[in-house]
C-alpha cells in the first residue's frame, strides 16, 4: 500500500500545481490584442475542401456566406474521389451564387488539394479553412483579422464547439472534451505553445504559408505539423475565445477511435520529426508538451485514483468533522497518528479534486457563459468514463509510433 500512497501523493501533487498553474495562464492578460489594431479591410479567401459531404455542403457554404465580413470570397474545392452527390451540391451552388469559385483538383490528399487551390487561385490576403461539416458565427472574421496586422502572426484559429452533440452519448461526451480544450488552446495560445491550426476554423496569413512551403503532403495530420512548424518558424499561433467555430463529431466510438488514432498518431510523428528543432521555443519545450504528455499519462490513473481512494476520503471528511481541534492546531495523539503517509495522501487527493472539478467547472462556465445541472452529469462521465476511452487511444497511439520507429527510419 505505500506504493500506492507514494503514487497518489505524486498525481495529486501535479493536478494541484497543473491546476493552478494553467488558471493563473489563462487569467493572464495576452499580449495579442485585436483591439490595438484597427485594419479590417484584408481580403479573405474562404477555403473548403470536399470529398463525401454530399449535401452536407450546402449548410456550410451558405452559413459562411452569411459570415459579415463583406471582402471575402469562396473557394469550394474538390477533388478527385469528391462522390456525385457532392459534386452535384457544389455545382448547385455554384450556380446560385456569385461569391462561390469551384476549383477541381486532379488529385487525393487534403493537404495536396489546399496547396493546389492556394498556388494556382486564391489571390486573397488571409486563408480560412473550413473543413466541410463546420461553420463559423458570423461575426468570426471581424474577430479574426485584426491580429493580422501584427506581420509576426501566421495563423488565429477558432474555439471549437460540437455541433451534433445530442446525436449519441459518445457525440455528447465530445461536447465537454471540445468546451474544456477552447480554455486549454486558449493558455496554450498565451505562452506561445499553440501548435495545432485545425481545420475547424483557422486562418492563415498567405505570404507566410508561401514563406514556409505551404501544407506537409505527406503528413496525415496536416493541421498539427502546420501550427507546429509556424511556431517553430517564430510566427504566432493565436486563439481568441470569442471567435466560435462548430463541427460535427464521431458518433461511434469506432468512429472516434478512428479518429483519434489518426490525430494522436500524427502529433507522435510530428514530435518526433521536429524534436531536434523544439529548442527553438523553450515555453513549447518545457512547458507545454512535458505539461502535455504527463497529463495524459496520469489520466488513466487520475479517475483510478479518485475510486480507489473514496472510503479514505470519506474516512478524513469524518475526521475533520469529528475533530474541530485540528483546525485550531492542537496537536493530539490523534491528529499525530493521522499526520502520516495514509493521511497526507488523502489531504492531497482531497484537495487534487476539489482543485481540479472547481478548474474543470470554471472552465465549461466560461466556454458556455454558464453551467447547469446537464453540464455535472456531463463533465462527471467526461471525467470517469470518457477520460478513459481516450487515454488508451493516446497510449495504444504512442505504442503504434514506438513499434513503427524501430522497424522504420521515420
Amino acid at each position: 500500500m505505500n506504493y500506492l500512497y507514494l503514487v497518489s501523493i505524486l498525481i495529486s501533487s501535479f493536478l494541484i500545481f497543473s491546476s493552478v498553474f494553467w488558471m493563473f495562464v489563462f487569467l493572464e492578460e495576452s499580449n495579442m490584442n485585436n483591439k490595438k489594431h484597427k485594419n479590417r479591410k484584408k481580403s479573405v479567401a474562404i477555403v473548403i475542401p470536399c470529398i463525401y459531404e454530399g449535401k452536407e455542403i450546402i449548410n456550410t457554404v451558405e452559413k459562411a456566406l452569411e459570415i459579415n465580413y463583406k471582402n471575402k470570397r469562396i473557394y469550394l474545392v474538390l477533388n478527385k474521389s469528391s462522390s456525385k452527390e457532392t459534386v452535384d451540391s457544389a455545382n448547385y451552388l455554384k450556380n446560385k451564387y456569385n461569391e462561390i469559385n469551384l476549383i477541381f483538383a486532379p488529385f487525393n490528399g487534403k493537404s495536396k488539394v489546399l496547396n493546389y487551390s492556394i498556388k494556382n487561385f486564391v489571390k486573397e490576403e488571409i486563408i480560412l479553412i473550413l473543413d466541410a461539416d463546420t461553420y463559423v458565427e458570423r461575426n468570426m472574421l471581424n474577430i479574426v483579422i485584426p491580429y493580422f496586422d501584427n506581420k509576426e502572426v501566421g495563423a488565429v484559429v477558432s474555439s471549437v464547439k460540437v455541433d451534433n452533440y445530442r446525436d449519441s452519448l459518445i457525440a455528447w461526451a465530445q461536447k465537454y472534451e471540445y468546451d474544456l480544450s477552447i480554455l486549454a488552446r486558449n493558455a496554450s495560445s498565451k505562452i506561445n505553445s499553440l501548435i495545432i491550426a485545425h481545420g475547424a476554423g483557422s486562418a492563415f496569413r498567405k505570404d507566410i504559408l508561401e514563406k514556409i512551403n505551404y501544407f506537409d503532403e505527406n503528413n496525415i495530420t496536416e493541421d498539427l505539423e502546420i501550427g507546429l512548424r509556424l511556431n517553430l518558424k517564430g510566427y504566432y499561433v493565436i486563439n481568441d475565445l470569442k471567435a466560435i467555430s462548430y463541427t460535427k463529431v464521431p458518433t461511434s466510438l469506432y468512429g472516434l477511435f478512428r479518429q483519434r488514432r489518426r490525430w494522436y498518431t500524427g502529433f507522435f510523428i510530428n514530435l518526433f520529426k521536429y524534436k531536434n528543432e523544439l529548442n527553438k521555443n523553450k515555453d513549447l519545450k518545457y512547458v507545454f508538451l512535458p505539461f502535455s504528455i504527463i497529463s495524459s499519462s496520469i489520466s488513466l490513473f487520475s479517475s483510478l485514483l479518485i475510486f480507489i481512494n473514496i472510503p479514505q476520503l470519506i474516512n478524513f471528511i469524518n475526521f475533520v468533522i469529528s475533530n474541530k481541534q485540528i483546525f485550531s492546531f492542537i496537536i493530539t495523539t490523534e491528529v499525530l497518528n493521522y499526520l502520516s503517509a495514509s493521511f497526507f495522501s488523502n489531504v492531497l487527493v482531497t484537495i487534487s479534486i476539489i482543485l481540479g472539478f472547481t478548474s474543470l467547472i470554471f472552465m465549461l462556465y466560461k466556454a458556455n457563459n454558464g453551467f447547469n445541472l446537464e453540464n455535472v452529469f456531463g463533465l462527471l462521465f467526461y471525467v470517469f468514463i470518457y477520460n478513459f476511452i481516450i487515454s488508451f487511444i493516446w497510449f495504444y497511439s504512442l505504442l503504434f509510433v514506438l513499434i513503427k520507429r524501430k522497424q522504420s527510419s521515420w
